[in-house]
C-alpha cells in the first residue's frame, strides 16, 4: 500500500517548497548567471548576434574557451551583422566621406601654400633664415588637427561597426560622435602603427606578429578606455592562439577590399569599409566576449 507521506517520484514539489523544487534547481545557465541563478563573476556576455552565434545560430563557437576562429567563421558572421544595415552603413560612410573631402582640401591648400612660402624670396629676406622653420612648423600643425579630425572619424566608424556588431540602436550620424574613448583611441593608434612600422623595419615577421597580437588594442581603447599601454598588453593576452587567424583575416580583408574599390572606381568604399569596421567588431567580440578579464 502506498505510503502518503513519501513523495511519488514524479511528484512535482516537496511540502513547503516551491514548485519546481528550490530556487534555481534545473535552469539551465542563461547570459552571465549559473545554473543555480547567481551571478558569475568576471564574466562577459555576448549580445545581439554574437549572442546567437554563441548558442550555436551562426555556428564556430565550440565553448566559451575554444571557439572556432577561422577566416571563413568571421567572414560570415560579419557579413550576418552587416548586411540587413547595408543601406544605412554605405549612408554614414558616405557623409564621413564628405567630411574627409571637407577636411584634405584645405590640408591640399595649406601645404601648397607652405610650398610657396618656402620659395617665396621675399618672405624668406623678410624673415631670415627663420622663415623655412616658421613654414614647416605651421605645416606640422595643420598636420596634427587634419590627424586629429581623420583619427575622430576613423574611432566613429569603428564605433557603428560595435553597433552593428552588437546588434546595438544606431543612427547614420553617429558618425560624427567619437565618444569619450577618443583620446585613448588616438594614442593606442599611434602607438600601435609606430611599434608596427618598427617591427617591419627591422625584419616584416616581427611586424607582422606584433599586428597580429595587437591588433585589439584601438577597439579596446576606444570601447573600454582603456590608457595605451594597458590597451596593448589586453589585446596580446587576448589575442594568445589567435595572432596567425587576426593577420589572415585582415589580409583577407584588405585584399578583397582594395580588389572591389579598383573593380568599382571608388564606389566600393562605401560598402569596403563599414564591412570591415563590422569584421574588426566581430572579431573584437569574439576574443573579448568568450574569455576571463585579463585586462583587469
Amino acid at each position: 500500500m502506498h505510503d502518503a507521506s513519501e513523495a511519488a517520484p514524479d511528484d512535482p514539489a516537496s511540502p513547503g517548497e516551491p514548485r519546481g523544487g528550490p530556487r534555481g534547481a534545473g535552469r539551465a545557465p542563461t547570459g552571465d548567471r549559473g545554473a543555480d541563478g547567481r551571478k558569475r563573476p568576471g564574466g562577459l556576455r555576448p549580445r545581439g548576434r554574437l549572442a546567437a552565434a554563441a548558442s550555436g545560430r551562426l555556428g564556430g563557437f565550440t565553448g566559451p574557451d575554444a571557439p572556432a576562429f577561422d577566416v571563413s567563421t568571421l567572414f560570415g558572421q560579419a557579413w550576418t551583422a552587416y548586411w540587413p544595415h547595408a543601406g544605412r552603413l554605405a549612408a554614414a560612410t558616405a557623409l564621413a566621406g564628405l567630411a574627409a573631402v571637407a577636411l584634405f582640401a584645405p590640408a591640399l591648400l595649406g601645404l601648397a601654400a607652405v610650398v610657396g612660402l618656402l620659395e617665396d624670396v621675399a618672405l624668406q629676406d623678410l624673415f631670415g633664415p627663420d622663415a623655412q622653420v616658421l613654414a614647416l612648423l605651421a605645416l606640422s600643425a595643420w598636420g596634427g588637427l587634419i590627424t586629429l579630425a581623420m583619427a575622430g572619424l576613423q574611432s566613429a566608424v569603428y564605433r557603428l561597426g560595435l553597433a552593428v556588431a552588437r546588434d546595438e540602436p544606431w543612427d547614420v550620424v553617429a558618425v560624427f560622435r567619437p565618444g569619450t574613448g577618443f583620446v585613448p583611441f588616438l594614442l593606442t593608434t599611434q602607438l600601435l602603427e609606430l611599434l608596427v612600422r618598427l617591427g617591419c623595419a627591422l625584419c616584416v615577421a616581427p611586424g607582422v606578429i606584433l599586428f597580429g597580437g595587437l591588433a585589439l588594442a584601438p577597439l579596446l581603447a576606444l570601447d573600454r578606455g582603456l590608457g595605451p599601454l594597458a590597451a596593448l598588453q589586453a589585446s596580446w593576452n587576448r589575442t594568445e592562439g589567435a595572432k596567425a587567424t587576426l593577420v589572415f583575416t585582415y589580409a583577407a580583408a584588405s585584399v578583397l577590399g582594395l580588389g572591389l574599390t579598383l573593380f568599382t572606381f571608388g564606389l566600393g568604399l562605401l560598402a569596403v569599409l563599414p564591412f570591415t569596421a563590422v569584421l574588426y567588431a566581430v572579431c573584437y567580440e569574439r576574443l573579448t566576449t568568450q574569455r576571463r578579464e585579463v585586462d583587469a
